[in-house]
């Protein structure tokens, strides 16, 4: 398996990993009747969202989405997305659609990083919250932040006591719980 390509997240003009989340409404282009597919091993779940933060409001700037057919799924794209946007279908088996500026209905919270933590690398799934140095919990209802708090701190305290435990590759079922937890972007720590 893969490490995964995360989602990002633009705040206060920097890009931060979208590393954890709990709630509901954040993109999902099968919402809007499209069936993305694996383009590289870095991205099984066919699609990478960047999100913005504008004006209090969380935006869906940027989407990189594997298509089946390219092509043919040009004229639903810029349905979906507007006249504006800009598509570039020069790869094989996808799409990169920008400027988008798609409200995004989120209510919920997600943990946001930078600086990733190198040691602290696992060729697994997405990458928890408590590997990067810079982090934020970003509280959203209905797309609007209601609440930004930088909780790096409490971070940095939470590797010194936190140990990333492997699976005994024996062990088939608890193999198979920590590869389907490492590929969850839900939130596992409540900081």
């Amino acid at each position: 398996m893969t490490a995964q390509v995360s989602d990002t997240v633009v705040h206060n003009g920097l890009v931060y990993s979208l590393a954890e989340y709990e709630g509901s409404g954040l993109f999902d282009p099968k919402d809007h009747g499209f069936e993305p597919v694996s383009f590289m091993t870095a991205c099984w779940r066919g699609f990478i969202c960047q999100y913005g933060v504008v004006d209090q409001q969380l935006i869906l700037i940027q989407l990189r989405m594997g298509l089946s057919h390219v092509d043919s799924e040009k004229a639903k794209l810029l349905k979906v997305f507007g006249k504006d946007c800009s598509i570039d279908a020069s790869d094989w088996l996808g799409a990169t659609i920008t400027n988008i500026s798609l409200p995004v209905p989120f209510d919920g919270s997600m943990l946001i990083g930078r600086d990733f933590i190198k040691h602290l690398y696992v060729h697994m799934g997405f990458h928890p919250a408590y590997k990067y140095r810079d982090v934020w919990e970003l509280s959203f209802h209905n797309g609007r932040l209601v609440a930004a708090m930088d909780i790096s701190e409490s971070m940095r305290e939470h590797r010194k006591t936190h140990v990333e435990e492997l699976p005994d590759p024996s062990d088939v079922e608890q193999t198979k719980k920590w590869i389907m937890d490492t590929f969850s972007r839900r939130r596992r720590d409540k900081s």
